[in-house]
């Protein structure tokens, strides 16, 4: 069982010019660092279901124009 988690921050309408419509998202899958399990399949874990990287880390920053 592996874990994801993300948080995300939309700026409003009122805050300065540079940050409006600006959303910003950060997240970490795999949050425990956990092994997938082990499936007699070609790469040693069933692929679809759990990745083998290890934990990961994610930043977004998007605007809307």
């Amino acid at each position: 069982l592996q874990h994801n988690s993300w948080v995300g921050y939309r700026f409003r309408e009122q805050a300065s010019p540079w940050l409006r419509g600006v959303s910003l998202r950060v997240g970490m899958n795999n949050v425990f660092d956990e092994d997938p399990p082990l499936a007699d399949e070609a790469f040693g874990s069933q692929n679809g279901t759990a990745k083998p990287r290890g934990r990961q880390f994610t930043f977004e920053a998007s605007r809307k124009f």
